[in-house]
């Protein structure tokens, strides 16, 4: 599911998207279309907006929908910032 939302978004070209406009021209509900969205957005592939629920696709995802990034690239991304979130809690406590 996740490719076919990158590739909606990557044809939109960097226009900001909400999740339920998505699922009117995906094959999936709004909840498992934002669910997802999410999910891209923690692994910098897309960009959340910072007032609404709404989506656009970066230059991490365009690199990703190109095979020039692979999913172990992107789980050792998530990894790193799993990591960082952790030291920043060990500096505020």
């Amino acid at each position: 599911m996740d490719y076919p939302i990158l590739q909606f978004l990557a044809d939109l070209d960097g226009y900001w998207i909400k999740p339920a406009s998505m699922c009117l021209n995906l094959p999936y509900g709004r909840q498992a279309v934002a669910s997802h969205c999410a999910t891209l957005a923690e692994h910098g592939l897309v960009e959340r907006h910072t007032d609404v629920a709404a989506y656009r696709i970066v230059e991490k995802g365009r690199a990703y929908l190109q095979n020039e990034l692979s999913v172990e690239d992107l789980r050792e991304t998530s990894d790193e910032n799993d990591k960082d979130e952790d030291e920043d809690g060990d500096e505020s406590g």
